[in-house]
C-alpha cells in the first residue's frame, strides 16, 4: 500500500488471504482471524487505508448477514460489540476510506429488533432497488466483458431472468451454470482447490 508496504505485509501473514485481484486491488479473506485478534487487525487495516496517499474504498459486503448469524446463534452482544468498534474506529477518520456496508438484507430492521439502532447513524442508507430486464442484461455483459469472458449469443433470455413484482432478476446459479456449461469437467471449483 503505497508508502505502507511493510506494514501490509506483516498484516498479510496474520490473514489467510483467499481472493487477491491485480485488476483492481481486491483482497477477499475468510479465515485467520479469531476473537481475539480481528479487533487488532481490523484497525490497522482501516489505518492503513486512511494512511494510504490516495483514497481507499472500503467494502464490507453481506455484514448483516454475518451479523444476523450472531443473534441468530444467540450471541446478540458480538452484534453490538463488532457494530460500536466499527463505528470507534472510523469516527475521526478524514473521508478515507470510504465505507460501503452492502448486504442482501436490511442491517437498519436487523439494529432496530436488538435495540441498538444507534450504532449505525453515522451510515447513510440507500436502498438500491430491482433493475428493469434491459438494465439486468447490461449488468451481465459489462461484467462478463470486464473479465474478458466471451459470451454467446442467446447465453442471456428468458430462462436466466425472472420476472418478479418489481422488476427482473437472475437465478440463482446464473454464472455457476454458464461456467460449467463453458468448461465442463475441467474446471474446478474454488473451494475444491488445495
Amino acid at each position: 500500500m503505497g508508502s505502507h508496504p511493510n506494514r501490509m505485509r506483516r498484516w498479510f501473514e496474520h490473514v489467510r488471504v483467499e481472493e487477491l485481484s491485480a485488476s483492481d486491488f481486491r483482497v477477499k479473506f475468510r479465515a485467520g482471524l479469531n476473537p481475539g485478534t480481528w479487533k487488532r487487525h481490523g484497525e490497522q487495516l482501516i489505518h492503513d487505508c486512511a494512511a494510504h496517499d490516495k483514497k481507499v474504498l472500503l467494502v464490507i459486503d453481506e455484514l448483516p448477514i454475518l451479523l444476523k448469524r450472531f443473534r441468530d446463534d444467540g450471541d446478540a452482544r458480538r452484534v453490538d460489540e463488532f457494530l460500536s468498534w466499527l463505528r470507534a474506529v472510523t469516527q475521526g477518520l478524514d473521508g478515507s476510506p470510504a465505507l460501503i456496508i452492502s448486504g442482501s438484507i436490511g442491517l437498519g430492521p436487523l439494529v432496530k429488533r436488538l435495540g441498538i439502532p444507534d450504532r449505525i447513524n453515522r451510515l447513510d442508507p440507500f436502498r438500491l432497488g430491482p433493475w428493469d430486464r434491459q438494465v439486468s442484461i447490461e449488468c451481465f455483459e459489462s461484467l462478463a466483458a470486464s473479465h474478458r469472458l466471451a459470451v454467446e449469443d442467446g447465453v442471456i433470455h428468458d430462462g436466466y431472468l425472472e420476472s418478479t413484482a418489481d422488476g427482473h432478476r437472475f437465478l440463482s446459479r446464473l454464472l455457476k451454470d454458464w461456467w460449467s456449461a463453458r468448461f465442463r469437467d475441467h474446471h474446478t471449483p474454488l473451494e475444491q482447490r488445495p
